[in-house]
């Protein structure tokens, strides 16, 4: 039913596209680029920098009316981006230590008997 009211409240499936990449890329854009360039990617740091993420788009485009013609999209990335990496850099560390470690056992060779 929800989808059913949203899809009418949009005017065209261009409009549609736009608005949910407008919290998509706030969401999952800074964790997907850790996972690519091999950084250590917990679920209480994603989970941090997607609430930062929403919460910076729905205050910066529908509370504060997109100050300066900024859209909220490039906002909501910045702050998914700062929680993201100040968020649990304990078990960040802890994370990329096992995942270095699993990738050293990977690769030693095989013992013969």
């Amino acid at each position: 039913m929800l989808s059913v009211i949203f899809a009418i409240s949009i005017e065209s499936v261009l409009g549609i596209l736009i608005y949910a990449y407008n919290f998509w890329a706030p969401i999952i854009l800074v964790p997907l680029a850790c996972a690519i360039l091999c950084a250590s990617v917990s679920r209480s740091r994603f989970l941090a920098g997607a609430a930062a993420g929403i919460a910076a788009v729905l205050i910066w485009s529908y509370w504060l009316g997109k100050p300066w013609g900024i859209d909220g999209l490039v906002v909501g990335v910045f702050a998914n981006l700062g929680v993201f990496f100040a968020f649990d850099r304990k078990g960040a560390t802890a994370l990329s230590q096992s995942t270095s470690e699993l990738a050293e056992f990977e690769t030693a060779p095989a013992k013969s008997h």
